[in-house]
């Protein structure tokens, strides 16, 4: 944007997809290390977060759907989900959200001993903002819980109530969610972001 030197303009910087594309490649490859980024790692996701949030998108409801996604790096107040992925370091355990569109229900699970044990925690979620960009606001009210066991056996828990969730960006790849409020459980707390 320098013509003859003299500057017309801003330098334009990496674009929301570029710096969505280089947050997913960090996060894939502290998946296949382990599951954990270094500290370098880190400071860069943080930084890439900060300025995808920064970055104000249309909203495009669909955006939540389309099946499980996985919830692979958190920064923040640590949430309590993410304490039963790691119970036990072996199992390879996962956490993930699978909002469904149509019906705008919500599905949260923690693996604790991979796939054969797992807490989830159904509700549904409503926009209460009525914005038509990021960062977009949701209600979310989580109804029950229930513990998953080997043979198809499960445990109800006494898992409910309303959160708060803002969704900072969201792409065909990414997702990126704040809690804007502690849960009345205390399962996150305000300021954690996934």
């Amino acid at each position: 944007r320098n013509l003859f030197g003299w500057g017309l303009g801003k330098e334009a910087g990496p674009s929301t997809a570029e710096l969505s594309r280089e947050l997913q490649g960090l996060l894939i490859e502290g998946q296949s290390a382990g599951g954990a980024l270094s500290e370098e790692q880190r400071v860069r996701a943080d930084e890439l977060i900060t300025k995808l949030a920064s970055a104000p998108i249309q909203w495009n409801p669909s955006l939540l759907g389309g099946g499980a996604w996985r919830a692979c790096y958190t920064k923040g107040p640590e949430p309590k989900w993410k304490a039963l992925t790691r119970a036990l370091p072996f199992a390879k355990s996962r956490a993930y959200q699978d909002y469904d569109t149509a019906s705008q229900s919500v599905t949260n699970a923690a693996e604790v001993l991979g796939d054969a044990v797992k807490v989830r925690a159904f509700g549904t979620y409503r926009e209460f903002d009525g914005k038509k960009t990021t960062p977009k606001d949701f209600e979310v009210t989580v109804t029950r819980g229930e513990v998953s066991l080997p043979g198809g056996l499960s445990l109800g828990l006494s898992i409910s109530g309303v959160g708060y969730q803002r969704v900072l960006y969201a792409d065909g790849n990414l997702r990126v969610f704040e809690s804007i409020n502690t849960t009345p459980t205390e399962w996150e707390r305000e300021g954690l972001v996934v």
